[in-house]
């Protein structure tokens, strides 16, 4: 994005071409859709219940910076697909994050079941069983 000028007059190009070839506008969502659009994505998440920010967080540093946690987790899982670090104020670029825990959730529920049987719980404030 660029300043509001540059933002106003791109999007009245775009959407008059789009009028023209279409028939079809454009929404509008003001001169800095990025903020927009962050903040769109907060109250969606607050709307949940869910404490995403949290989870996302644990499933991230369970096995970061843990040799002994990633060695167990891949011997477990059979799997070398680890989260990617969550990032609370871009939330607009967590796309990333959110495919590769949808990848590896399951494997995260299958070590955290296994951790919890064999009574291996690694002792650290993200992983909690209960």
């Amino acid at each position: 994005m660029d300043g509001p000028n540059v933002n106003w007059a791109t999007f009245n190009k775009l959407r008059a071409q789009l009028n023209a070839d279409y028939d079809n506008n454009l929404f509008n969502i003001s001169s800095c859709g990025i903020h927009q659009l962050h903040n769109a994505l907060w109250k969606g998440m607050d709307a949940t219940g869910w404490d995403l920010p949290h989870g996302l967080t644990s499933a991230y540093f369970l096995c970061k910076d843990m040799p002994a946690r990633r060695e167990d987790f891949t011997s477990v899982t059979d799997s070398s697909v680890f989260p990617a670090k969550y990032c609370g104020h871009r939330l607009v670029e967590n796309q990333i994050v959110m495919m590769k825990l949808k990848k590896s959730l399951p494997h995260l529920t299958k070590y955290v079941k296994t951790a919890k049987d064999k009574n291996f719980s690694p002792v650290h404030k993200t992983f909690n069983c209960d």
